[in-house]
């Protein structure tokens, strides 16, 4: 019996799938082989149906590569911002602090050997003495807030030690039982200035006022110019920095090709680095005392400004993988 043409091609999408019995597959096969017009037909079926699958697949994989870029890049962002806020507290810890007289001296007295013992907080990481004239010298101490921490827990330790406890830390510390009384007052921060007769002895405080330390019947007024804060250079410079990067970050929002927009937001990330860190590292004083540098701006600037400069491009470029539109 000669089927009709008709129930073939009904059959015919199935087939083209391969979901039909082995039997109707040889039945269909029969029929094609002495049909050219249902050939034809499965030939039209089978590329009709493959031009959509491979454009399906292409798609998913696209997308496929779109979220596995966005969780990468996400990853990365999170790991740069906690990396970010480590050097950030880290250079805010190791900043300049200046303390006052109340804050770094603990007790003066004259010792016996006519040596004047001052007996400093714990924390401090600087003294300096200015000859301040002929009979005045003046004196300054600086620290740095972690230093300055750890100093007063140290502190609150000693102080809860008997005297027995503290010889024994004296000893743990330099390593023997011969202890002298040089080592026992650097333990003790204690620092003993001789020959000091006739001369008076002043502190500065760093609101530029100063205290009487030692008075040693000088006649010679205190020369207060000697010692003085000087910030421009880090103030300067920061407003620089911070005045270039809105600059560049306007540029940005103005500029249509996205490779020039790319290149100003770099360099406005990076100008906005340099500003963060110089108000991290100078704990947002901008001032230091002439002569010393002590705050080292430059210090770790270039892992701190190349960490928050990334940081900054990975999550802009995160959310423009989020709104391709902007």
């Amino acid at each position: 019996m000669k089927i009709s043409c008709d129930i073939i091609r009904d059959i015919l999408p199935l087939y083209a799938e391969d979901m039909v019995s082995p039997a109707t597959h040889d039945f269909v096969d029969e029929h094609l082989s002495e049909c050219e017009s249902c050939t034809q037909e499965l030939q039209k079926l089978k590329e009709k149906t493959a031009v959509p699958m491979d454009a399906d697949v292409t798609t998913i994989r696209r997308i496929g590569k779109h979220i596995k870029k966005k969780q990468i890049l996400l990853v990365l962002c999170v790991l740069l911002t906690a990396f970010g806020i480590y050097c950030a507290g880290f250079v805010f810890l190791q900043s300049p602090y200046y303390l006052t007289y109340d804050q770094a001296v603990e007790s003066v007295a004259m010792r016996e050997d006519g040596g004047l013992a001052i007996d400093y907080s714990r924390g401090i990481i600087g003294i300096g003495t200015i000859n301040g004239g002929e009979k005045n010298n003046i004196q300054w101490t600086m620290t740095n807030r972690f230093a300055w921490e750890k100093g007063k827990r140290l502190m609150e330790k000693i102080q809860k030690m008997s005297e027995e406890e503290v010889e024994l830390e004296i000893q743990r510390f330099y390593n023997t039982t011969n202890i002298t009384q040089r080592e026992r007052d650097m333990f003790n921060s204690v620092n003993v200035y001789n020959n000091i007769s006739g001369e008076n002895l002043w502190y500065w405080n760093p609101d530029g006022s100063y205290h009487l330390i030692w008075d040693g019947g000088a006649e010679e007024p205190l020369q207060e110019a000697y010692v003085h804060r000087d910030g421009d250079i880090y103030l300067y410079l920061c407003m620089g920095c911070l005045v270039l990067a809105v600059l560049c970050f306007a540029a940005v929002r103005s500029l249509k090709k996205p490779k020039v927009r790319d290149i100003y937001f770099c360099i406005g990330s990076l100008c906005a680095s340099v500003s963060i860190h110089l108000l991290l590292a100078t704990g947002g004083d901008f001032t230091d005392i002439v002569g010393t540098r002590s705050c080292n701006w430059l210090n770790n600037i270039v892992i701190t400004t190349i960490t928050f400069t990334l940081t900054a491009i990975l999550w802009r470029r995160l959310y423009l993988l989020n709104h391709p539109a902007k």
